[in-house]
């Protein structure tokens, strides 16, 4: 059932329609119109939107899966000009394959929406400008929020805990997430792979099975800005050739390796800081042409700084290794070529440099 009202813009001589929509019993519903519709009550089905510049606003009501289930709960399909919200407090989808669908869509807009007992939270699959804000997923079988195959996609304030994955991004240009927050999730806080131009920025991960950023399979030309990565397996990995990828005033905290940097190349790092961690920045497996200046690793319960097979050609500058259970700096296995200048390694209970390797150089160091 729905009740329908109209009203006249005061900015406009076009008049804007109302739509009051409220299900008791299972349904699917089909929004074709350029109205705006807003819940009267909890609705139990799908929804699918299938004309442009659709506004819905939940109305702090939850759209719920049918007995039979539903593919997704809230499908954009294609259509431009969209904005899922809800103004009285959060709206709630759950028990759907899928959330919320922001599907084939340009200039899509979703906020203060609720996503929960899904496979996958929210997706947005390819095209443009969307922009998601306060959105929370939660327990949810997969992806919290799946993101594939989209350019100029901004997530503010969004959350994502007790999911498979927080925040999977794969695929795709120019991502920006601010004052995000991923924790609690059985695999990765947030991951990013095969993508190019993304931006973490005060963003906080913690309590993540594996990885609290998960830095992969190429991903290229991406920053990481003021974020917080504490008590995960690897507080910061990157792995398997991402590159160009500049790390600045990030903090690595409670976790097996702080910062681990694992067969990847051209990597930027400054005024990062790792401390309680087992390693605090960790380097292996061909790991080569990487730049860590000012960083600080301290009060580790291992070693400071550790470079291991054949990570080589690195540059340390201004960086300091102190107070760590172990060594200040280890270098193994053919760790070769790498320059420390003006770094510090004191007060390590190991070694406070510790290099078994070859034409590594120290100028302007203190040990």
């Amino acid at each position: 059932m729905y009740h329908r009202s109209n009203r006249r813009l005061r900015t406009s001589s076009i008049a804007a329609f109302l739509f009051m929509l409220t299900a008791l019993t299972p349904a699917s519903f089909a929004l074709d119109l350029g109205f705006s519709y807003t819940l009267g009550g909890n609705f139990t089905g799908v929804i699918n939107i299938t004309a442009d510049d659709i506004t819905l606003d939940l109305n702090g009501y939850s759209v719920i899966a049918p007995t039979s289930g539903g593919s997704y709960g809230i499908n954009t399909n294609g259509h431009n000009g969209v904005t899922i919200t809800s103004t009285n407090g959060f709206g709630t989808v759950s028990g759907f394959d899928t959330g919320v669908g922001i599907i084939n869509s340009n200039s899509a807009t979703v906020s203060n929406i609720h996503c929960t007992g899904c496979n996958v939270g929210l997706v947005e699959r390819a095209y443009s400008a969307i922009t998601i804000t306060n959105v929370v997923c939660t327990y949810n079988n997969a992806e919290g929020f799946k993101i594939r195959n989209a350019l100029a996609v901004w997530l503010t304030d969004c959350v994502s805990q007790y999911n498979h994955d927080g925040f999977d991004q794969n695929y795709g240009w120019s991502f920006y997430y601010n004052y995000c927050l991923a924790s609690n999730n059985t695999v990765n806080g947030f991951e990013v792979d095969y993508a190019n131009g993304f931006a973490y920025n005060n963003c906080a991960s913690y309590e993540n099975t594996e990885n609290g950023f998960s830095i992969t399979d190429q991903a290229m030309s991406g920053s990481l800005y003021g974020c917080i990565a504490n008590n995960n397996n690897h507080g910061i990995h990157f792995n398997n050739n991402p590159s160009y990828i500049y790390c600045t005033g990030t903090n690595a905290s409670g976790n097996v390796n702080g910062i681990h940097v694992e067969h990847s190349s051209n990597l930027s790092f400054e005024n990062c800081e790792t401390s309680a961690n087992s390693d605090g920045i960790h380097f292996s497996d061909t790991s080569t042409y990487n730049t860590f200046t000012s960083c600080v690793s301290s009060n580790n319960t291992d070693d400071g700084i550790s470079l291991e097979n054949f990570s080589s050609e690195n540059q340390f500058i201004g960086c300091i290794s102190s107070n760590n259970a172990g060594d200040g700096l280890h270098l193994r296995t053919s760790s070769n070529y790498n320059i420390f200048d003006g770094c510090t390694a004191q007060n390590n209970d190991g070694q406070n440099r510790d290099d078994k390797c070859s034409g590594n150089t120290y100028p302007n160091c203190i040990f």
